[in-house]
């Protein structure tokens, strides 16, 4: 409520109805709080064209999660077109998007080290 109050206050955006506001796409920070979550994630909201869009977080990522990565890999098994790379911040999902064979970031499992892909796959967390 408190935005749409900020909203009215305001008025519109400087420039509305004469200056086009392009579509972008921002890094998101996702938290799941509690219970079992599934984060799912298309090429769309990775890579436009040539364009990556960064990767996003996941601030809570536990045991019962998982990644549906089926948007992302098609037909492929999850094993051949996706890496993970631990980072100083956690764990990064790396998937190969596109026919330059080139990984890119995905998302950061924050403050979660120590996985195996394998392990992931074979236990359901990451699905393709």
């Amino acid at each position: 409520i408190a935005g749409l109050v900020g909203v009215i206050i305001l008025g519109p955006r400087v420039g509305y109805g004469r200056e086009p506001m392009a579509p972008h796409s921002l890094n998101m920070s996702a938290t799941g709080g509690e219970g079992d979550d599934t984060f799912s994630y298309e090429t769309s909201d990775v890579v436009r064209g040539s364009r990556h869009f960064g990767a996003d977080t996941i601030t809570d990522f536990k045991a019962g999660d998982s990644l549906d990565l089926s948007g992302l890999v098609g037909n492929a098994a999850v094993g051949d077109v996706v890496r993970l790379t631990e980072t100083t911040e956690g764990t990064m999902i790396e998937a190969q998007i596109g026919r330059n064979g080139a990984f890119v970031d995905v998302v950061l499992l924050e403050d979660v080290f120590g996985l195996d892909a394998n392990q992931l796959t074979d236990d359901g967390v990451l699905v393709g």
